[in-house]
């Protein structure tokens, strides 16, 4: 008898935390559960922390994975063993409400939906983040990208109960493993794939910020290898809404919020990733200190003054893309242009390639003819020189039978 759900919980240098997410599971109202935990080359005894948090309970699995591969396949291996009919993600240091799981699966039952969404709670601050507004449903996979694109579905893969079917029709095919911004690229692809989607009011999920585990860090090489990996995944998703009809108005939307939102992140995250020799100036790196100065001046402004800045910076890269472009456009005319002459030269060259084929074939026709003509003067001058060669055989005999008969008279 296989599990309603499936929950997969990956961990790498978290097991500190392991002990009462992994509580906050097995506690669930909702019993009918199988509990995956992948230890994803995690430095700590994860199975130590399992066995004394499960006791025995045979839900609780452990994988343990080595070497790491990062979060987006440690999860995935995850799902390659489970065998509930929906799917849930829970993060090594993140907790659930008791609910959680019961909330979800009664609003996917209920609905027959392939994706359900929950608000979800900072425990430091107290505050409940509700990206979806009012409890609703929503049907049709175009209506369904839309509400990602517009930020009514957050893009965190951990507030949200799975069809296992969809999540894995959705996910596995992806060629792109980032290690960075995997939820945002997983949640993208689900939506694509789903049919019926709800989302509920209740915060049911727990998410507590760390400095450390598998999302955080404030070390400059991580920092700018975050920024390749959300460029690889931006140019992930605008490739795959270019081929898709969506109003600009909600692409352009989901861009510049993600803009906005990761630059304000990154220059949090500048800001603390170096300490100050003189106030507000941090020496070294250089780069990254004068980047952390920057970005301690620039979250001091307020909202809509960040908002106008971003605009004018959004104004000059849209330029920048333009001109760009028309660089371009003006690179492609001139090698059209000299791709049409060489093309019409090629041309000529095939068609004296082709008369001078044509020649040769007219001249091999007349050596060969000259070649018969010639062979049949010669057997003909044979003929002629073996019947001369007969007529000096008959002749020489005529003179040798007169010179015969002559002494024979004479003799008489």
């Amino acid at each position: 008898m296989h599990p309603a759900v499936s929950v997969v919980i990956p961990v790498f240098d978290t097991e500190q935390y392991l002990a009462e997410c992994l509580a906050s599971v097995l506690n669930q109202t909702f019993t009918d559960i199988e509990v995956i935990v992948v230890s994803d080359g995690s430095p700590g005894d994860t199975s130590k922390v399992v066995d004394e948090v499960a006791n025995g309970d045979p839900r609780v699995r452990v994988i343990l994975q080595h070497p790491n591969v990062g979060l987006m396949d440690a999860r995935s291996i995850g799902v390659a063993q489970a065998s509930g009919e929906f799917l849930a993600f829970v993060d090594s240091d993140d907790m659930l409400e008791e609910w959680f799981i019961d909330r979800l699966h009664t609003a996917a039952i209920a609905h027959d939906a392939d994706l359900v969404q929950c608000a979800f709670t900072l425990p430091d601050t107290g505050e409940s983040i509700n990206r979806g507004g009012d409890a609703h449903v929503v049907e049709g996979t175009d209506a369904i990208v839309s509400e990602f694109l517009l930020g009514k579905m957050s893009l965190a893969v951990w507030n949200k109960l799975y069809r296992t079917s969809t999540w894995r029709s959705a996910v596995e095919p992806l060629t792109l493993h980032t290690r960075f911004a995997e939820d945002m690229l997983c949640v993208f692809e689900v939506a694509q794939h789903c049919q019926r989607y709800a989302h509920i009011t209740d915060a049911g999920y727990r998410y507590v910020p760390r400095s450390t585990g598998m999302t955080l860090s404030t070390d400059a090489a991580r920092i700018e290898w975050k920024l390749g990996c959300l460029d690889d995944v931006y140019r992930h998703i605008q490739g795959v809404l270019s081929t898709r009809d969506d109003p600009d108005e909600a692409v352009n939307s989901f861009f510049q919020r993600e803009l906005l939102f990761v630059v304000r992140d990154l220059l949090h995250q500048y800001a603390d990733a170096t300490s100050s020799v003189v106030p507000g100036l941090p020496a070294s790196p250089p780069g990254l200190g004068l980047m952390a100065a920057a970005a301690r001046g620039f979250l001091e402004l307020d909202g809509s003054r960040q908002a106008d800045y971003f605009q004018r910076e959004v104004d000059v890269a849209r330029q920048d893309l333009l001109d760009e472009v028309a660089k371009r456009d003006t690179v492609i005319a001139v090698l059209k242009v000299e791709i049409d002459r060489l093309e019409s030269s090629a041309l000529r060259m095939i068609d004296d390639l082709h008369w001078h084929a044509a020649r040769l074939a007219e001249l091999e026709q007349e050596r060969e003819a000259l070649r018969i003509q010639h062979v049949s003067e010669l057997e003909r001058r044979d003929r002629n020189l073996a019947e001369h060669a007969v007529q000096l055989q008959e002749q020489q005999r005529a003179r040798d039978e007169a010179s015969s008969l002559f002494r024979r008279r004479r003799s008489s």
